[in-house]
């Protein structure tokens, strides 16, 4: 089968895609699908097309608005567009649903920003493993391949790595400041060093990047508790 051939056989597949799921895809995404059939970028396996137009990931009774389109490497549980009347017409965010705990956790607020965020991550994670077992760790030229198709810099896979899980959140919230659960983090980081302010900061802005997410809600509220304003933390 020819390449041109198979390109359009892909294209294809993305319009029922868009169909199967009622919405427009975001163009990275698309364009991702066009060239590469599997894409693959830790910590996010991509399904192939054929299986996302089948619904793969989604559950019989599972949320209507979750569309998944891969699974985390290793783990039960599945990345994918959260799809609600705010969002359908704008950027859609990528959430993760964690198979064992029954739980919806932001990932990013875009799926440009999902690629950064797997980028990241895939390279904290695996480098940091691999220097602990006192190996050396290289990009996979497939990583490089993603990069140029969606005019990311090259220069993300040379930029030092994260000393730290705050470092790393930090990072993050640099390239996606909606980034909900980096935000949650950084917030309570600031709360264990006594700073209530720059916390409940970091805790308003993922509640009015993410409402749905009841994390925000309560870190809000035991802040208000720990400093004896009951009133307040029932607001």
């Amino acid at each position: 089968m020819s390449e041109e051939t198979q390109k359009r056989q892909r294209d294809e597949s993305l319009k029922q895609m868009e169909a199967f799921w009622h919405l427009p895809l975001p163009p990275a995404f698309r364009t991702l699908y066009t060239r590469l059939p599997e894409p693959f970028l830790a910590p996010c396996e991509f399904y192939p097309l054929r299986l996302i137009v089948q619904g793969s990931g989604r559950l019989f009774g599972g949320l209507p608005q979750f569309l998944p389109f891969g699974r985390l490497v290793g783990e039960g549980g599945f990345y994918g567009f959260y799809v609600t009347p705010q969002t359908e017409q704008g950027a859609l965010p990528v959430v993760y649903w964690d198979e064992d705990e029954m739980y919806l956790r932001p990932i990013a607020s875009s799926f440009e920003a999902f690629i950064r965020h797997c980028l990241l991550v895939g390279r904290y994670e695996v480098e940091t493993s691999w220097e602990d077992a006192g190996g050396d760790w290289h990009e996979d030229e497939e990583i490089r391949n993603i990069l140029r198709l969606l005019n990311l810099p090259l220069q993300l896979l040379e930029d030092p790595l994260p000393r730290n899980d705050t470092e790393l959140h930090e990072r993050i919230v640099r390239f996606d400041p909606q980034n909900a659960t980096s935000l949650c983090h950084l917030g309570c980081m600031s709360r264990s060093r006594g700073n209530y302010e720059h916390a409940l900061d970091f805790y308003y802005r993922a509640s009015e990047a993410v409402p749905w997410m009841g994390d925000c809600a309560y870190l809000v509220a035991d802040i208000y508790r720990e400093k004896n304003q009951p009133e307040r933390s029932e607001e």
